[in-house]
């Protein structure tokens, strides 16, 4: 009955692309697209924090992507 209600407007192949869990590689470019200048987070680390200690933090904010998907 959803199916009935609720369009779809996604289609499965464009749904499987949207929940793909990110690549490690993924991850990193997200991170170095971030503006160094931008104003901080909620975790009050701004872009250029995670730019800078990026080899020494990268597996932590790695495993924290990977666990929310």
């Amino acid at each position: 009955m959803i199916d009935e209600v609720i369009p779809s407007l996604i289609i499965d192949r464009i749904n499987d692309i949207l929940t793909m869990i990110p690549s490690q590689e993924e991850i990193h470019n997200a991170v170095f697209s971030l503006n160094k200048d931008s104003a901080l987070g909620p975790d009050v680390f701004g872009a250029l924090f995670y730019q800078t200690f990026w080899e020494i933090i990268k597996t932590d904010v790695s495993n924290v992507v990977l666990d929310f998907f």
